[in-house]
């Protein structure tokens, strides 16, 4: 069913990294590999106010575990959730679309 509503050949382990038609694009271009935050931004980028980058995961879950302060576990949640938002964007954006005729 996934494979049919993203239009996607899923491989065997039904792994799918969101980012690889971005990797192979810039591998076709000469290109090196595009970061998230490259393709598309934040407003935390725009008016230079903090966030939680993918760097900050590692640190936070430690501190998780360290402490069980849940805090850092929505710090994580929140890094994850602006990634899940970003990269669904990339996939609706430029998804092959397919021609409707009327």
């Amino acid at each position: 069913m996934m494979q049919a509503e993203l239009d996607m050949i899923l491989p065997q382990d039904g792994i799918i990294d969101i980012m690889k038609p971005w990797m192979d694009k810039a591998q076709s271009k000469g290109l090196k590999w595009p970061k998230l935050d490259e393709l598309i931004s934040e407003p935390e980028d725009y008016f230079k106010d903090r966030k939680v980058s993918g760097k900050d995961v590692p640190k936070f879950w430690r501190i998780y575990l360290r402490t069980g302060i849940e805090s850092a576990l929505l710090r994580i949640m929140e890094h994850c959730f602006s990634d899940i938002l970003r990269e669904s964007i990339l996939m609706l954006r430029y998804q092959p679309r397919h021609v409707v005729r009327i």
